[in-house]
């Protein structure tokens, strides 16, 4: 029997082709699973294809190979599971060889995620793959874009993870970034 194929018995008259999911070597007597990762989609197969990146086989259909779901992802071919993506990274959408990095200015608090999140008024991200946003610090707050802090104007604070305000009357901020109104002096 050629590969792919399988004679179960002696003196059989014909060859058997093996069922999809299956293979075998020359002048076998049976037929063999795929191994895990791989699949044969046709019946007579003459062997098993490993499952490309970004997809996997399941042990339990070995026909085919399937896309990884959004939030997992496979890095190479011949995986039998996908893996889920790291905190601080996500795949948005089905058969992700790799998950991508949170932008900054953005996070990912989660596994298996499928989107990032922007930071809120206050928060900031100044680097790839966050798992959360920075709180601003007194006299600071968040860019336009949420990827930095900026200093308060003159006349202006805020609490950390607060926006800049302007001072009570009777108080000043004499500098940019003051972490605190002073009251003014009596006179």
């Amino acid at each position: 029997a050629k590969p792919g194929y399988f004679v179960e018995a002696d003196g059989a008259s014909e060859q058997e082709k093996c069922p999809p999911g299956k293979t075998s070597d020359p002048a076998a007597f049976v037929c063999e699973s795929c191994d895990p990762g791989s699949y044969a989609s046709g019946a007579g197969s003459p062997s098993c294809t490993p499952a490309r990146a970004g997809y996997y086989v399941r042990d339990d259909d070995q026909t085919k190979d399937i896309p990884c779901d959004r939030g997992h992802y496979a890095p190479a071919p011949g995986f039998n599971e996908c893996l889920e993506c790291a905190v601080g990274t996500f795949a948005p959408g089905t058969g992700s060889e790799e998950c991508t990095p949170a932008d900054p200015g953005f996070y990912v608090g989660g596994t298996r995620a499928s989107s990032q999140t922007p930071c809120v008024d206050g928060t900031y991200t100044n680097a790839e793959g966050r798992s959360t946003c920075l709180l601003t610090e007194p006299g600071k707050e968040a860019n336009g874009d949420k990827t930095d802090q900026v200093d308060c104007d003159k006349g202006e604070t805020s609490k950390p993870g607060g926006k800049c305000d302007e001072c009570d009357r009777g108080s000043f901020a004499g500098d940019e970034g003051s972490p605190s109104c002073t009251p003014a002096e009596k006179g």
